[in-house]
């Protein structure tokens, strides 16, 4: 689960709601104090607590919304005719991944096929049910740019109520507070485990490598209502069966990043340094110090202060330039652009900066009185 953490622009609200009022037939010059009220509905982050007194009065939105036969094709229709307005607000959240999974991308894809316009529509999850609360059906902060899977297949109808019992990604997200981590189900030891993986003596599915939430118990400390965030946090885990879709489907992709720290961190930067010190000690002018090679290794370390390639010292490396071996993800400002950007961090930072955190899901109980774990 992923905050989205940019604004919409004043402009581009008002282009929404000047919109919606067109959709509605209300004229945007029409000032009144209902108006004023469905406006904020409509473009306000707070707009549940608006609508309580427009309801009040006469509530344009439940009333052209309240047929639930005609609920669906009326809203696909406003959705699919304002396309445009909605892609311009895709670009100024800077959003391309589900923040409900953050896997699949949801951008706005548009081809010509068969010499005939194609468009791919990401889908807009209404945070509150359009069937229960339909006067917020247009609210564009009850809007929540996903993937369908988690719309349609994971959330549909089953939540949520205006206690907002799972998280908002336009208020909060997993982010430092809920982290994926690598564990066992067995008795191995989970070093043995990497190692083994590692050397390609056990087949991931055999080796009983884990992937779960957990909490950063540490930030957790800091964070007001904790509780509160921590039960959100479990149950977003249960509608969108967040650890068990990345435990099923994921391994692989972990076990890439596993190797990957495991092979190229240290012992491939002392190799091409030593390769590059052998070189160097042979060239009695010492221009190997000028040259691109010299410039790369500096690129690979990190390394900022031009040290002449013989004073490098083996044994305290600066590390890997991660943007070039692992990706963009290391960035937590990557995680709506790149999938499983988070999941990728989240296990970088376990295995080179290990931590003890608390399993999310221990003890809860779900539906039908059945553990989680």
């Amino acid at each position: 689960m992923l905050k989205i953490k940019n604004k919409i622009s004043e402009e581009l609200l008002k282009e929404y709601k000047d919109s919606a009022f067109k959709y509605l037939r209300i004229s945007s010059n029409n000032k009144t104090k209902e108006t004023g009220l469905l406006e904020d509905v409509l473009i306000k982050e707070n707009y549940k607590n608006i609508s309580k007194r427009i309801v009040l009065s006469k509530n344009l939105i439940r009333q052209k919304f309240k047929d639930k036969e005609k609920q669906q094709s009326l809203w696909d229709y406003f959705r699919r005719s304002r396309i445009e307005i909605f892609e311009k607000i895709y670009k100024e959240l800077k959003i391309k991944i589900c923040p409900y999974c953050g896997r699949n991308y949801i951008e706005v894809i548009k081809l010509k096929v068969d010499k005939k316009e194609k468009e791919v529509v990401p889908c807009l999850d209404h945070f509150l049910p359009k069937n229960m609360y339909p006067e917020y059906t247009l609210s564009l902060y009850n809007l929540i740019p996903s993937c369908n899977f988690c719309n349609s297949v994971l959330k549909g109808k089953k939540v949520n109520s205006k206690k907002e019992e799972i998280l908002n990604p336009y208020k909060e997200g997993y982010e430092n507070f809920v982290k994926f981590s690598l564990g066992s189900n067995s008795k191995q030891d989970f070093n043995n485990i990497i190692l083994l993986l590692t050397s390609g003596n056990i087949r991931i599915e055999k080796s009983g490598l884990k992937i779960l939430l957990v909490t950063n118990d540490k930030a957790l400390s800091k964070k007001k209502d904790s509780n509160v965030f921590i039960e959100k946090c479990k149950k977003t885990n249960i509608v969108f069966h967040l650890e068990e879709i990345y435990d099923k489907e994921h391994k692989e992709n972990a076990l890439d990043l596993i190797k990957k720290i495991v092979w190229f961190r240290k012992n491939y930067i002392k190799s091409i340094i030593s390769i590059f010190k052998q070189l160097n000690n042979n060239n009695n002018n010492n221009s190997l110090n000028n040259n691109s090679f010299i410039s790369y290794i500096r690129f690979l370390t990190n390394n900022k202060n031009n040290t002449d390639i013989n004073d490098y010292p083996l044994d305290s490396l600066l590390g890997i330039n991660f943007n070039f071996l692992f990706g963009r993800w290391l960035n937590s400002d990557n995680d709506l652009k790149e999938p499983l950007s988070k999941f990728y961090r989240d296990i970088y930072e376990q295995l080179t900066d290990p931590h003890i955190y608390t399993p999310l899901m221990k003890n809860i109980t779900i539906e039908r009185n059945q553990n989680v774990r």
